[in-house]
């Protein structure tokens, strides 16, 4: 069973609210972070995916190309990706809530990425039944 906690994510100002998903007392967006920061090549990659969160969060428009709709057909919450040539990061949008990012990934491991989020998703949903 997992116990999900939120937490707001500071770096990003806007009308849109952004929160980081914990797992189990783990963020693994904080995690995917992390890993990025200590591959020196893709820092700026990932100031690019926090910039894109901000501009969503003052309700600018952005390209299908770096914020994309991957909500299943029958899926009943939007799911969204975040992208760069490299990096993705996967989010919810919650009606009364804000955007809520649950993790990230590389391009590399995309539908591995997007499975793994797909499950903690209707976990996270069923826990708020």
């Amino acid at each position: 069973m997992y116990i999900f906690t939120l937490e707001h994510l500071e770096e990003v100002v806007g009308k849109i609210k952004f929160y980081k998903l914990h797992v189990n007392g783990v963020c693994l967006y904080e995690d995917f972070c992390e890993q990025i920061i200590r591959d020196s090549n893709l820092k700026k990659q990932l100031i690019t995916i926090i910039s894109r969160m901000d501009d969503i969060a003052n309700l600018r428009r952005l390209d299908h190309t770096k914020f994309k709709d991957i909500t299943l057909a029958k899926g009943s919450v939007k799911e969204f990706e975040i992208k760069t040539n490299d990096l993705r990061v996967y989010l919810i949008k919650e009606e009364f809530t804000g955007n809520i990012i649950f993790s990230g990934g590389r391009k590399n491991s995309q539908q591995k990425d997007i499975n793994k989020f797909r499950t903690l998703k209707e976990a996270y949903l069923r826990s708020k039944q």
